[in-house]
């Protein structure tokens, strides 16, 4: 090794070397930026798509809309809301979703949150022992933000027939979520 380096002409070394240290330094920078963590942070996004022609009678716009918003604090989750819904165009045309968790959850919904190293699982239950109304979501970390996935809800913690979408991802520093409708 010795001889290859010394035998090496010294500027094509300095060369090799300088690329080597600014890949490393490169490939450093990346990992550090790229992985998430459940760290103090406040993000949120929004999307929404247009579905139809506004119509003239009501002017509204049909259209398909979710938004996401998250914090945390000292590794656990501050606040936490999705929503999810549409517009048909129609007078009371509209249905929506809503999820909002925070460290003062409302008194009347039991939720449970499990924390794992890029993953967090969340149960809801808002039916106060009248059935079966346990919502079930996961918060898991992306290289590029979080992905809120949506499990199994209850139907009718959503509003005039809205659904939650597959899942609602949010890319930091996007203020557009992508969502992902179909199942």
């Amino acid at each position: 090794m010795m001889r290859l380096l010394s035998s090496a002409h010294p500027i094509a070394l300095e060369v090799k070397l300088n690329k080597l240290i600014s890949l490393l330094i490169l490939a450093s920078f990346i990992t550090l930026t790229t992985q998430q963590s459940f760290a103090n942070s406040k993000s949120s996004c929004t999307w929404e798509e247009v579905i139809g022609e506004k119509n003239k009678e009501t002017d509204i716009t049909p259209k398909l809309f979710s938004s996401l918003s998250i914090s945390f604090k000292n590794k656990k989750i501050e606040t936490l809301s999705a929503e999810s819904g549409y517009s048909s165009g129609e007078e009371g045309g509209a249905g929506f979703c809503n999820l909002d968790i925070s460290k003062n959850p409302n008194p009347d919904q039991k939720v449970n949150i499990s924390y794992g190293k890029q993953r967090i699982k969340i149960t809801t239950d808002d039916c106060e022992g009248n059935g079966d109304c346990k919502a079930n979501y996961e918060l898991i970390t992306t290289n590029t933000g979080y992905k809120l996935l949506f499990g199994k809800y209850y139907p009718s913690l959503c509003g005039n027939n809205a659904e939650w979408p597959e899942s609602i991802e949010l890319i930091t520093g996007n203020k557009t979520c992508v969502v992902t409708r179909e199942k």
